[in-house]
Parts: C-alpha cells; structure tokens; sequence
C-alpha cells in the first residue's frame, strides 16, 4: 500500500504478457520464453546431457511448473556473451575518456 492507504500499482515484468483468452475473455498471464526451447526442472534432472544436445548449441529456458525458472546457456554462447559485454564496457570506457588531453609518456618511463 502506498502513503494515501491505496494500492501500489506494480511495474509490469517485461518479460510477462498481459492477455486476454478469446473464448472466456479471462485475463491471463503469460510468461514470455527468452529461448527457443524450454524443459521442466524434472525432465533436466532426468538426463542433463541430452538436453543440452538436443539444443544444439542455443539456450534452454529452465521451467518450474510452466514459468521459466532459469536458462541454460551452452558453454561457447556464455563466453561470445561476455566477450560482447568487455566490448561494450570498453567502448564505453573510450568514449567517456574522449574529451581528456593526452599526456605524453616514454615507453622507457614505464
């Protein structure tokens, strides 16, 4: 409840959508899948290594009663996404130092 004794209204999750069934017109959410594939917490605790190679190299969403509890990255995807992130910070690092004036400084000196 907010300060006046009203009800806090929630920021929507991104990652959830709002919709209504055609047929009975009831409100009903929907969590979105950031994968292409999803397997149950169970299934995966039955044979990890066949659900990682039936994925082929994409990410699995994790499910824990039919909501995405996790994702499973492969190992290659997971370093290509940190490589990218390094990237990111590093052209962010460049840009914000853009403006500086150079020092001059002899490799010597170092």
């Amino acid at each position: 409840m907010d300060a006046e004794g009203g009800i806090q209204s929630r920021r929507p999750d991104p990652h959830t959508l709002d919709m209504t069934c055609p047929e009975t017109q009831q409100k009903v959410m929907i969590d979105q899948l950031l994968a292409g594939s999803g397997v149950s917490i169970s299934d995966l605790k039955k044979n990890p290594t066949a659900v990682i190679e039936a994925a082929g190299g994409f990410p699995v969403a994790v499910l824990n009663r039919n909501t995405p509890a996790a994702y499973l990255v492969p190992a290659k995807a997971w370093e290509e996404l940190m490589d990218r992130l390094e990237d990111i910070e590093l052209a962010e690092l460049v840009r914000s130092r853009a403006g500086e004036t150079p020092v001059r400084v002899e490799l010597d000196d170092l």
